[in-house]
């Protein structure tokens, strides 16, 4: 709808949108200023429209545009915003949106009025009632049918305040399995607002066990912040003044929003990690950084700040109101002093993904914060959300049950159920499979987790695992299991199976960050292959890991781990092959032609090695395939490599054909010089990728058919670095 170079690029996507309009029919200017300034005025036809007129089925409204545009013209503020919306959508999939064959309808479709005919050339606005509209003012039929409510201008508005606080009281009072926190040990230390309302100031509070409710701020630090004399973090130096009390306006933007927030939500103390942790004390961050599952799981409720990029940006600015073109439609069956409103664009417009989540949702340290509170107010770019262990819920919408269950915080979930805690295996339900369900265990859901937290960004590399120990501390809560830099030991061999996600190879850390065959030890996003059908196991003999003395789970020095497997080597100095498919009309199956890429190098996302290139290979039907997944662009004098097999015993694969993929069956490891490892064995491994089985016959094999059979396999002992 708005073009990617377009002169407004420094506004908002809506407020741009309206502009690029107004550039085309500058007239349509004091159309925008009568629609803000200017007393309501409907014509004729729009006076005659009600909510049960605009069905599906639609309502007849004008023979064209050109009657729309007169009306609008004549100071109809309905048929302004309908004009608004057709200039503004008069190309859509890149195809004109030209005059309507018939007349123009009007009809709703959700939350949506649609203006066009039969479906051609229609134009979309969005309706909706006025934030402050209750729905006992409301006739029950249209409830059920008007879902969505508009973005209040100013998140810190009376209203906002009381959304988020319905939306909380709604899950203490709705959801068994949300926990309450209302009374609780407080974290080590807490800001006290007590005396904000009266006198703006606050205080940093040493709990020393004190119990009460508190609620936490997740936020973005943001990068070398102003020397302006603010209170930005808590040092050795200020601590004790801190203690004493200070004013809230000494402190960033950010902060304060936070503090209002909790204000306004009638709670006495607020943690934020700036103030509350000794910022120059390594012993003190390491601490507290432990116990990050507690703070944030035990909070009532956790301010996540996603609109602000940094301390001082703060998270509560009131949204331009030119970013949309909006007036009332017709009166709320039913209620004569309650109107369903119009507007365009339909929902809030955005650049790009960033511009509508916010840089809070790719930042890393924000990933447990998200994942440990039992419930969460976020305030982001374009909304209000919330989210807790039952439910996500947005602004837009009017009731809590248009809400869905919240993936990201399933762990808080499954703690809260004493029916299901002690279950080594738990099930979980996918709400897109309703009656269908799937079991996963702890540990699977942990690298579901780690899917999501690997890509994101951090300041300091080496925060990888401190930044998610949280997360891993709930994991050992729940399963007892010895975790091992990123990876679980009674889980060893799936958590292995770690690779790429997409064809961009990984990044090495600039500095020791974790073992290589942990998915901490690269930067970039990871898919952990799970087992699905397929059984994994390998024997661990021994493992060392060098970590932080104050936070067993955060940052490791040093690490390896010693199995026992079947390997075998790998030439990898041939060409590689892709394949190229057709459709066998004969058969009915796909014919696929293995062809020669000439270079090593020019291999996209997975390298494909013909076995028929192979020692100790068995293939028959010949198109057997070892794929091969590096984490990061293999070295060009790269020879031969190490397979590890981490198939359980007796486990039989169905192999694929080359464009459908392959299912890991173990990783790929180099050798390297053991000098300074630490390490007393001869040889060394590091992790460079995993491998699988596909073949080009994939589709003509017998059931049963062993093809593509790799030979020559010694159970070995394998110290990885």
């Amino acid at each position: 709808m708005v073009s990617d170079n377009s002169k407004y690029r420094h506004l908002t996507a809506g407020e741009a949108a309206i502009l690029e309009v107004i550039d085309e029919d500058p007239d349509m200017e004091e159309w925008l200023e009568s629609l803000r300034d200017s007393p309501f005025q409907q014509c004729e036809t729009c006076q005659t429209l009600t909510w049960d007129s605009l069905t599906w089925f639609g309502r007849s409204f004008r023979s064209n545009w050109d009657e729309v545009k007169e009306t609008a013209m004549s100071g109809c503020h309905t048929c302004r915003v309908l004009y608004f919306a057709r200039m503004g959508t008069r190309r859509r999939n890149g195809i004109q949106v030209t005059q309507p064959p018939g007349p123009i309808k009007l009809r709703r479709s959700g939350s949506l009025l649609e203006a066009g005919w039969e479906g051609s050339s229609t134009i979309y606005c969005g309706t909706g009632v006025m934030p402050d509209v209750p729905s006992e003012d409301l006739d029950d039929g249209f409830n059920k049918q008007m879902t969505s409510r508009f973005v209040e201008d100013d998140p810190s508005s009376d209203n906002a305040f009381a959304l988020a606080g319905d939306w909380i009281s709604h899950c203490l009072t709705n959801h068994e399995y949300c926990l309450k926190n209302c009374d609780v040990e407080l974290p080590t230390r807490v800001v006290d607002i007590s005396e904000y309302k009266t006198t703006g100031r606050a205080s940093l509070f040493v709990t020393e066990g004190a119990k009460s409710t508190y609620f936490a701020l997740s936020h973005c630090w943001g990068r070398d912040p102003p020397k302006d004399g603010l209170i930005r973090r808590c040092t050795m130096k200020n601590f004790e003044e801190l203690k004493a009390g200070f004013s809230v306006s000494m402190l960033p933007k950010t902060f304060q929003d936070a503090i209002l927030v909790a204000d306004r939500l009638g709670v006495q103390y607020i943690w934020i990690d700036s103030l509350c942790i000794i910022q120059d004390l390594h012993s003190d961050w390491s601490h507290e950084s432990e116990q990050m599952s507690r703070v944030y799981g035990s909070s009532h409720v956790t301010i996540h700040g996603s609109a602000a990029s940094n301390s001082d940006a703060g998270f509560l600015q009131c949204r331009p109101p030119n970013r949309y073109v909006r007036t009332k439609l017709c009166r709320a069956p039913g209620i004569s002093d309650h109107w369903v409103w119009v507007q365009w664009p339909s929902s809030e417009l955005v650049w790009d993904l960033e511009d509508s989540v916010g840089p809070l949702w790719d930042r890393a340290w924000a990933f447990q914060e998200l994942v440990l509170p039992p419930r969460i107010v976020e305030y982001s770019p374009v909304q209000m959300n919330f989210r807790c262990n039952a439910q996500h819920c947005e602004e837009t919408s009017r009731f809590f049950g248009n809400g869905c269950h919240d993936g990201y915080k399933e762990l808080l979930w499954i703690l809260s159920r004493p029916d299901v805690i002690n279950s080594p295996c738990l099930e979980r339900r996918h709400e897109a499979y309703i009656g269908s369900g799937t079991r996963m265990t702890c540990q699977e859901r942990w690298y579901e987790l780690v899917e999501g937290y690997a890509g994101r960004k951090l300041t300091f590399e080496n925060n990888k695992l401190p930044a998610i120990a949280g997360v891993a501390g709930k994991i050992r809560q729940l399963t007892g299991d010895t975790y091992m830099a990123g990876l679980w030991k009674h889980d060893l061999a799936t958590g292995l199976c770690w690779g790429r996600r997409s064809q961009a190879y990984l990044k090495a850390p600039s500095e020791y960050v974790a073992p290589s065959w942990s998915w901490a030890s690269t930067l970039g996003h990871v898919s952990v292959c799970m087992p699905k059908g397929r059984k994994l196991h390998v024997d661990l003999i021994d493992w060392k890991l060098e970590t932080d003395p104050l936070n067993a789970l955060g940052e490791v020095f040093r690490g390896s781990i010693t199995i026992r497997a079947p390997a075998r080597h790998l030439d990898v100095s041939k060409d590689t092959v892709h394949p190229s498919e057709e459709w066998d009309y004969d058969a009915s199956k796909i014919v696929v032609e293995l062809k020669s890429t000439g270079n090593r190098a020019k291999s996209y996302d997975t390298h494909l090695f013909p076995l028929d290139d192979q020692e100790q290979v068995r293939d028959s039907r010949v198109g057997g395939i070892c794929a091969v997944s590096f984490d990061m662009e293999p070295a060009g004098d790269l020879k031969e490599v190490l397979l590890v097999d981490l198939k359980a015993e007796g486990c039989s694969m169905k192999l694929e054909k080359p464009s459908n993929g392959f299912k890991p069956e173990g990783i790929v490891l180099q050798t390297v010089p053991a000098e300074g490892s630490e390490v007393s064995v001869e040889v060394v491994y590091k992790r460079i990728g995993i491998w699988g089985r596909c073949h080009a016959m994939a589709e003509w094999l017998e059931e049963g058919e062993e093809a593509a059979v790799l030979q020559g396999w010694t159970r070995t002992k394998i110290t990885i670095m």
